[in-house]
């Protein structure tokens, strides 16, 4: 009997052990994340989207433990990044950092390869920057309402970095809300239009604050409006200031997974990125570059892309304006 009843607590000790067992292995894979992150980049490397993608993945990297690495996939104005996020696993191991061109690519482009209200979960917000119109300083307009008037009386282009682009869509905006016509040209990339305006073939062009500001210093450009107020440049007087209301021209970066990604995952993934948000190194670059910090949830994320399916769909459709 005694022997039994030893033999039966021996038992149920190492049973007891082995339950202790199952649950700490099931609690380490449960762990977030178990292997490495991939932040996926719409964009090539070197461009600002890439630059603040890895300063943000170094951070995660430190509060996580596990290597979170970048992924460039550019390509069909950031689709193909967008899609294979979009088709991953939902376990957080793919992670979209994407721009405003995830919003804008909803009301240019007939079909896509995904629904991004079905297939992908907004995270948080990054951060964002407004826009600002520029003139060529070899054209002698200084002001918005210069610009008006010109547009009025003679021909004027403004370049672009191409179709279906934020500085596309605030082109059109103010030709509509300012009741002007201007010629759009498309160019390849921002260091083109710079060259052009420097050389006369556009006189108009839209640019992030902070690449605004380098020319403006340089003397090749003068600053006609910006959307909000930005320390890089005080002295440039808002849209409404300027006389153009109704003119919008802002861009952001969102943090995507794919759209069955488990609450506990996408919250952790908000927590990493926002506790990234603090980080000294982050903020430098996005004061220094003329980027304001967000951070966020990710309803607040989901709002800000459905607010720029309102404001731009009617306008692409008005214009024409479908990406290819």
């Amino acid at each position: 009997m005694i022997q039994s009843l030893s033999f039966t607590r021996r038992a149920l000790m190492g049973a007891a052990l082995a339950l202790t067992a199952l649950a700490g292995s099931a609690a380490a894979q449960d762990k977030y994340p178990s292997g490495p992150v991939t932040i996926v980049v719409p964009f090539a490397a070197g461009g600002t989207t890439d630059a603040i993608a890895r300063l943000v993945a170094e951070e995660l990297q430190t509060r996580w433990g596990s290597a979170v690495v970048v992924e460039n996939k550019p390509g069909a104005g950031g689709v193909i990044a967008t899609q294979a996020v979009a088709r991953s696993k939902p376990d957080g191991t793919q992670i979209l950092f994407n721009d405003i061109g995830i919003a804008l690519n909803e009301v240019t482009m007939p079909s896509l390869p995904y629904n991004l209200k079905e297939d992908l979960r907004p995270v948080v917000t990054v951060g964002e920057w407004p826009l600002a119109f520029l003139a060529g300083s070899n054209t002698g307009i200084k002001t918005m309402s210069e610009l008006v008037e010109r547009a009025k009386n003679e021909s004027l282009a403004l370049g672009t970095f191409g179709p279906a682009s934020s500085p596309h869509l605030a082109g059109e905006l103010l030709k509509s809300v300012a009741g002007i016509d201007i010629k759009i040209v498309h160019f390849k990339g921002v260091s083109p239009v710079i060259q052009a305006m420097a050389a006369g073939e556009v006189q108009l062009g839209v640019f992030g604050v902070g690449a605004a500001a380098g020319e403006v210093a340089k003397g090749t450009m003068n600053v006609l409006a910006v959307d909000y107020k930005s320390p890089l440049m005080p002295e440039a007087p808002t849209f409404a200031e300027a006389g153009v209301d109704g003119l919008r021209a802002i861009a952001w970066w969102g943090v995507f997974v794919q759209s069955q990604t488990p609450d506990e995952i996408v919250n952790e993934i908000n927590a990493g990125v926002n506790e990234a948000l603090t980080s000294e190194r982050v903020v430098k670059y996005l004061d220094t570059n003329g980027y304001t910090k967000v951070g966020g949830d990710g309803a607040a994320l989901q709002q800000r892309v459905d607010d720029a399916v309102s404001l731009w769909g009617p306008l692409a459709e008005k214009a024409g304006i479908v990406s290819k």
